[in-house]
């Protein structure tokens, strides 16, 4: 800022520094839940995490519900498990069909067992299962799943794994899941399926486009939340790549005054994708005081960002070691458009007090009108001081849209009090109180099921398999595409309707990098023979069901099932005379 506004707004902020209070940030919560996650006792992490909650009070309860929301949850599948209740017991007993919402898509219907395991020892006859069906070597196969899942998901959801991009160690999965063993076909045979001749049900009415966004279950100064971005926007100031503008947020304070002052202020559009953030924004004026940022990178026509993506809440920004403040200057700083994105400095991550970081990495773009401009920008995952994006995150974010005006120099502090906040005034020092910034969630996508035959021979026959066919399990779900730069993975099941089995754990493995599809094959074969890895036991008249559990829909919901089904033929034997 320039000098007179700055000692203005210092002194103002010294007054009413009172007024903004503390927060305990419930660090030591969460490195406690972190340490019991990796310990790998899931049945642990629970009690303990209900302990802490009782005893250390609210807040600390907020910071819980905070971060355990995104990367926290994908490792408490165990504890989702059972009847889908969250119930530990009906996951560790094996009582429970449910899936749970772990990864968002981790099954917690796990097998069950004694006290400290997840698996029971014995061996039981199944009514329907195959004449003697061995339990215990399904939940063996089940766990092994399950863990091999979680281990390759720890790698990818690290953040420190996205630091050097693609080519960091650890990152990279292995590209292996669930693969039926049939590759070619079996030759010709008829199949009857029972269906064939009966009326389907009518298809149920499509999703309402808009639903809304569920508040968190904490105090924020602010909410906000962040549609995922499926595709790439082109940064140029022209918003018509980004269709329909949604979850505005308002920026209610201005510079100069503690409380809101009526006024909704401009809007900001935010939106994710796993390679970073976008924002739009759009800005009434007479187009004569557009002068860009001509003094300072946070001086001007820009928006400046205060984010941290861990959300620790720290009660100052030197305290904190992930927030950070970016400023975005859609006319080039001093009119050079190859520093529009900029980090500010404040004796942090190696950046000295007042000065900048400019990315190449990132972009910020104007274009202007009769009646203003419309601004849009990119910062990529690099440039945040903790690289984690995860859908049901919440972010500690406020934002401030500056204004420029055309005899700035000559009264500075005018041009200042045009400025806007979206969580907490300035005049309060908040851009350097992270306690103080709201919480913009990130939303996920709604995931789309199917289950379909390797070899469907007739094109116009209904969808069917017989026992010993292949069938394909497909998982369209843009949020689970965790890096651009690797293929992820995703956990499903698949059982038959109406069996004594246990579902079959099945791991889906990303079509390629960062394109949000994912497909595992699996086997079927007669219920009356062994149980065999990766293989359902079925029988003619049979519905095989998969179910996928999605961690976040399109507007945050949590545990979205999404469910497709197959039915299983009999094999007829035609004989001729």
């Amino acid at each position: 800022m320039a000098a007179s506004a700055s000692s203005t707004i210092a002194a103002k902020a010294g007054e009413a520094a009172s007024a903004a209070g503390g927060q305990a940030d419930g660090n030591g919560l969460k490195q406690a839940l972190g340490q019991s996650a990796a310990a790998g006792s899931m049945a642990q992490l629970s009690a303990l995490k209900d302990k802490l909650n009782a005893t250390l009070g609210d807040k600390n309860a907020a910071a819980a519900a905070r971060t355990g929301n995104g990367v926290g949850a994908l490792f408490s599948a165990a504890l989702k498990g059972g009847d889908g209740s969250g119930n530990p017991a009906a996951a560790s007993s094996g009582e429970g069909n449910g899936p749970g919402n772990g990864p968002g898509n981790g099954p917690g219907n796990g097998p069950g067992g004694p006290a400290g395991s997840t698996i029971r020892a014995g061996v039981r006859v199944e009514a329907f299962g195959g004449a003697i069906a061995n339990v215990r070597e399904q939940a063996d196969f089940n766990r092994a799943a399950y863990e091999a899942f979680v281990k390759d998901l720890r790698e990818r959801a690290n953040p420190n794994n996205f630091y050097a991009g693609p080519g960091v160690a650890g990152a990279v999965s292995d590209g292996q899941g669930s693969q039926s063993r049939v590759t070619g076909s079996d030759g010709a045979r008829i199949v009857f399926v029972p269906s064939a001749g009966e009326a389907k049900p009518a298809a149920p009415p499509a999703a309402t486009t808009e639903r809304p966004v569920a508040k968190p279950a904490f105090s924020s100064p602010a909410f906000g939340a962040a549609p995922l971005q499926q595709r790439p926007l082109t940064i140029d100031g022209d918003l018509a790549d980004w269709g329909p503008l949604t979850q505005p947020l308002a920026t209610p304070y201005n510079v100069y005054q503690a409380e809101k002052d009526g006024k909704a202020g401009p809007a900001v559009y935010m939106r994710w994708a796993p390679d970073g953030l976008y924002f739009a924004w759009r800005i009434d004026m007479d187009p004569a005081d557009i002068i860009g940022t001509p003094d300072q990178p946070y001086a001007g026509d820009c928006l400046e960002l205060f984010i941290d993506v861990d959300n620790s809440r720290k009660g100052s920004m030197q305290s904190d070691r992930f927030a950070q403040q970016i400023c975005l200057d859609p006319f080039g700083f001093q009119g050079d458009m190859k520093r529009t994105v900029g980090e500010i400095g404040h004796d942090m991550r190696g950046i000295p007090r007042h000065t900048v970081q400019w990315r190449d990495d990132g972009h910020a773009a104007a274009r202007r009108d009769a009646h203003g401009y419309t601004a849009e920008a990119f910062v990529p995952r690099l440039a945040l001081a903790k690289r984690k994006l995860l859908p049901g995150d919440f972010i500690a974010f406020n934002v401030s849209v500056n204004h420029g005006l055309r005899n700035w120099k000559a009264n500075p502090e005018a041009m200042y009090a045009l400025q806007r906040q979206s969580s907490a005034s300035k005049i309060i020092g908040s851009w350097q109180k992270p306690d103080t910034w709201g919480d913009m969630q990130l939303l996920g996508s709604d995931a789309q099921t199917t289950i379909s035959a390797l070899h469907q021979r007739a094109a116009d026959a209904p969808a069917f398999v017989a026992p010993g066919d292949p069938v394909q399990v497909e998982v369209r779900d843009a949020d689970m595409n965790l890096s651009p730069h690797v293929a992820d993975k995703v956990l499903g099941q698949v059982r038959v309707v109406g069996s004594s089995q246990q579902p079959l754990y099945v791991t889906l493995v990303e079509t390629g990098p960062n394109t949000g599809v994912f497909r595992a094959s699996l086997d079927t074969q007669s219920y009356l023979l062994p149980f065999v890895p990766n293989t359902v036991g079925v029988r003619g008249g049979d519905v095989i069901t998969f179910t996928y559990v999605d961690a976040r829909g399109a507007f945050g919901e949590a545990d979205r099932t999404a469910m497709a089904t197959i039915e299983v033929g009999y094999a007829m034997v035609v004989t001729t005379r």
